[in-house]
């Protein structure tokens, strides 16, 4: 099979190949020269020298705040033609650590620009120091195209656009107050190769990297697949989809059911009457794409037209605009399957689960291709396309529907019927999600912030209907526009100026009016949740609502406080190590908690650094794993939570999602090659699963 050069000629892939990543450097602080001429300590001392990541290193103590170990350089140094810093630290404590980089372009004692760093305890890690100005999002992806060919953490400095040409004085300082143990290497500038032609190879890997699994031949992924049949066959699996095993069967059956123990731990009920706590998998799907149209040249090689991989290309909607798109993964698939891979693809898949300890298909997934595979599956319906809209200033996803839209319960039970379909009597449906990461406000922030719903219903014109119900609600109370004026601080006219006007207040009435709004926007979130829970039930009384999936940064306690009146579970999506997901929050809410997705990401193989969600990345799989294993043994221990679901089945494809996501999230990789310490770590959990958890 041929395949299309995307716009790579041959000289071009010459020079890629003669480039080394980071091949020039200079050191600009030099750790074996910390007693000479220039350098220098405030409050800081040498403790020791050893060796760091193979890289000579000197173990300091930071004496506290701003104490500090630098250099002073005899001339100024221009660093204008490197592209950044390289260098590691090891965090010596038992507990976080920030310190920062400095350099001083001034040549007086006020630093130009710097970059602080968080250590976890004990962590070690390697960081590129990117002041290139050059960011992922100009190339429509959120993790950077690596800069240096092994693992690293990819930072930009605090302040953009920096300077570099004449450099006077470097430095390393503490932002700690208490005293703090850090090692560190040597810092080098380094050149690095910033271009991003052709860094996605044939099957859709880094091709500037490599690892001990990196595939460069189809007939490696079909010898990988014998291999791992032969071992799933040997691990089928404890048949735990439909519950417990070990527990006891209770007499209720017939249908899936959220119940307490008498120790007040949650559970479902599956309809064969066992427990069953829910450990799920997102994004079962067989093609997550990329869009290939006007970014040609980030691909070495894309299939061409009228071959059997074209079938993998299709479009998708990118700012309003329809393009071509893409799926890699879905070429390795036909790679490994061949003309039978979307049967084939479905058993395997289903097969993994069960052999992993799965007992869910979460959200995102293909629910048309899973739901007869024998799992408890999930399905994710949307009000995206209802025509009254609630515009806020933050919308990560989209607007919000007006639930005081008075054809809004109509809307939702045709719609929601119509994209469940049949599914809704099949047995396996656990329950369904309504829409997911809504933008009702943020958690923290400002007020204005945090009530984006009230002020925006304000802002609306007189059509809209939250606004005239957000004045009704607010006439009840005060009845009078003078009263209503003295506890704003705002001077309205009339009810009716309210009513027919767009209303903007200041930060210091949004403070005065911030009582009415927790409490309309508390209202806001009740209405939907009581129209979308009599919409699901008259599809099937049976159904289960899971709640509406809120990603836990966003969502104001309003929000969840109204959710618990009406959803079977309170959903969420949360990203975060187990040590700082709160627990003790989740325990105290009415409704079980249902974790809908949470992943870790390793800086390894077909991956890059984590901008976003640096607190969910470590350097290796092995280290990916203990993470996981770690926030998954404080969900079983935590009596609220219900089920957590891993996100996702797949890496999401290194050059972007339709919306630029390209992490390695996955439990297998965009060769389907499974990360074989998270599948260990899986299996391991679900085998004592329901003897940790206990009744």
């Amino acid at each position: 099979m041929g395949y299309w050069k995307a716009g790579i000629t041959s000289s071009s892939l010459a020079v890629l190949a003669a480039c080394s990543v980071g091949q020039s450097s200079t050191t600009v602080f030099d750790v074996e020269q910390l007693t000479s001429q220039g350098y220098y300590r405030s409050n800081s001392s040498i403790l020791s020298y050893s060796q760091l990541n193979n890289q000579p290193a000197a173990r300091i103590s930071f004496g506290g705040l701003w104490s500090q170990i630098g250099v002073n350089y005899a001339s100024p140094q221009n660093w204008s033609t490197y592209d950044g810093f390289r260098m590691t630290f090891k965090n010596e404590e038992t507990r976080p650590v920030t310190i920062g980089v400095q350099w001083d372009v001034s040549g007086t004692t006020a630093p130009a620009v710097g970059a602080p760093i968080t250590l976890r305890p004990l962590e070690t890690r390697t960081i590129f120091l990117d002041f290139t100005g050059i960011t992922p999002d100009q190339h429509g992806i959120h993790a950077p195209i690596p800069a240096l060919t092994d693992y690293y953490s990819h930072q930009y400095p605090a302040t953009p656009n920096v300077a570099t040409h004449t450099v006077h004085k470097f430095q390393v300082y503490s932002k700690e107050s208490a005293p703090a143990r850090v090692s560190l290497t040597s810092v080098k500038a380094v050149v690095t190769d910033s271009s991003i032609t052709a860094f996605v190879d044939v099957f859709g890997q880094l091709s500037r990297r490599s690892w001990s699994w990196k595939v460069s031949s189809a007939q490696q992924i079909r010898d990988a697949h014998d291999d791992e049949l032969a071992e799933l066959a040997a691990n089928p699996g404890k048949g735990e989809e439909l519950g417990s095993s070990t527990l006891p069967t209770t007499p209720y059956m017939g249908k899936w059911r959220v119940v307490r123990t008498q120790s007040g731990k949650a559970y479902f009920l599956s309809p064969t009457g066992k427990y069953f706590w829910s450990l799920g998998l997102c994004q079962v799907i067989p093609a997550p794409a990329t869009i290939t149209q006007n970014r040609e040249y980030m691909f070495a090689m894309l299939p061409p037209e009228g071959t059997p991989k074209a079938q993998f290309y299709s479009t998708t909607t990118k700012n309003g605009a329809s393009v071509k798109t893409y799926s890699h993964y879905a070429g390795n698939i036909y790679d490994k399957y061949g003309e039978e891979w979307p049967t084939k693809y479905r058993q395997h898949a289903a097969t993994r689960m069960r052999s992993w300890g799965f007992n869910t298909v979460g959200t995102a997934s293909s629910v048309w291709d899973m739901a007869n595979q024998g799992l408890p599956f999930t399905v994710t319906l949307t009000t995206a396309d209802y025509p009254t809209r609630l515009t806020t200033p933050f919308a990560y996803w989209r607007s919000l529907p007006d639930p005081f839209g008075a054809d809004f319960p109509a809307w939702l039970q045709a719609n929601l019927a119509s994209q469940l379909g049949n599914l809704k009597n099949n047995p396996n449906l656990l329950g369904v999600f309504v829409d997911g990461e809504n933008s009702w406000g943020m958690r923290t922030g400002t007020t204005r912030e945090r009530y984006q719903v009230p002020l925006s219903a304000l802002a609306a014109p007189a059509s809209q209907p939250a606004k005239q119900a957000f004045v009704n609600h607010i006439f009840v109370k005060y009845r009078t526009i003078e009263a209503l004026n003295q506890a704003w601080g705002t001077n309205f006219a009339s009810w009716h100026t309210m009513r027919t006007t767009t209303v903007t207040l200041t930060d210091p009435q949004v403070e005065l009016a911030s009582p009415d709004f927790t409490a309309f926007l508390f209202n806001y979130v009740k209405v939907y949740a009581f129209r979308v829970r009599q919409a699901v039930k008259s599809l099937n009384q049976d159904i289960l609502w899971l709640g509406t999936r809120e990603f836990m940064a966003w969502a104001p306690n309003e929000v969840f406080s109204a959710l618990q009146h009406y959803a079977d579970t309170i959903s969420v999506t949360h990203y975060d190590r187990s040590e700082d997901v709160p627990w003790n929050y989740f325990n105290a809410l009415k409704r079980p908690v249902l974790i809908s997705e949470f992943t870790f990401a390793a800086r390894e193989g077909n991956s890059m650094s984590q901008l976003i969600l640096q607190r969910c990345e470590t350097s290796t799989q092995a280290g990916r794993a203990a993470l996981a294993a770690s926030y998954l043994d404080k969900a079983l221990t935590s009596k609220n939570v219900i089920g957590c679901h891993w996100f996702t089945y797949i890496d999401q494809p290194i050059s972007g999602k339709f919306n630029g996501e390209n992490n390695a999230f996955g439990l297998v990789d965009v060769t389907d090659r499974p990360y074989t310490e998270m599948v260990s770590m899986f299996r391991s959990v679900s085998n004592t699963m329901y003897s940790r958890r206990g009744l």
